[in-house]
């Protein structure tokens, strides 16, 4: 499975790419904006993407997140900078909680 990870923050990327590159994941990035991101998945086209909320601008992700979905069929899970290290672990669950549901809805 191939995982895109979009953050502007360095250190959320880096913690996000870490976890789910360690529960097997093949990391497509990580993007910084959702400019670059929606070129990356055009490019990559991942099976899901992990993005931070607010990216370039307020609310950035989850417009990226909707247009992923709708022109892409990609599912996205959100996340936050404000996540500990130990919260990793629940990140690639529930991107494979996400994952499960799509393989049901295909």
């Amino acid at each position: 499975m191939r995982a895109m990870v979009v953050e502007a923050n360095t250190l959320s990327a880096l913690r996000v790419t870490e976890a789910l590159a360690l529960a097997g994941f093949s990391i497509v990035g990580p993007a910084r904006s959702s400019g670059e991101a929606f070129l990356l998945a055009q490019l990559e086209t991942p099976d899901i993407v992990v993005l931070g909320a607010d990216l370039e601008a307020r609310g950035a992700g989850n417009r990226l997140a909707d247009r992923l979905g709708r022109d892409m069929n990609i599912p996205s899970v959100m996340t936050n900078e404000y996540a500990k290290p130990q919260e990793a672990v629940t990140c690639t669950q529930i991107v494979e909680v996400a994952l499960q549901r799509r393989r049901r809805h295909s």
